[in-house]
């Protein structure tokens, strides 16, 4: 799904739902930055990014206090590695 949607903003394909492609690039900078998805950072990536501000903050905010989204993101080993890759994908555009 992730190289269909890069296919499509390449090709400048318009999404079908409003800021989907914000919350993708939100999604890959999170990878991007500690090897793994870290939600916190990229859902306030993706808020700040979209103004998005409201919605799904309720439900978001009880994920939260019950621990299912940590404060704090687990970096992986290889990071570097990590960073190569998406530097080889970047320069074979």
């Amino acid at each position: 799904m992730d190289a269909l949607r890069e296919m499509a903003i390449e090709e400048e394909i318009p999404p079908k739902e409003k800021n989907i492609h914000i919350l993708h690039e939100a999604f890959v900078r999170s990878i991007k930055r500690g090897g793994r998805v870290h939600e916190a950072t990229m859902l306030i990536d993706y808020k700040l990014r979209s103004k998005d501000f409201m919605t799904d903050l309720i439900p978001g905010m009880m994920l939260f206090l019950k621990g299912k989204i940590p404060l704090f993101p687990s970096l992986v080993k290889g990071r570097e590695e990590i960073k190569r890759i998406f530097e080889r994908c970047t320069k074979e555009k």
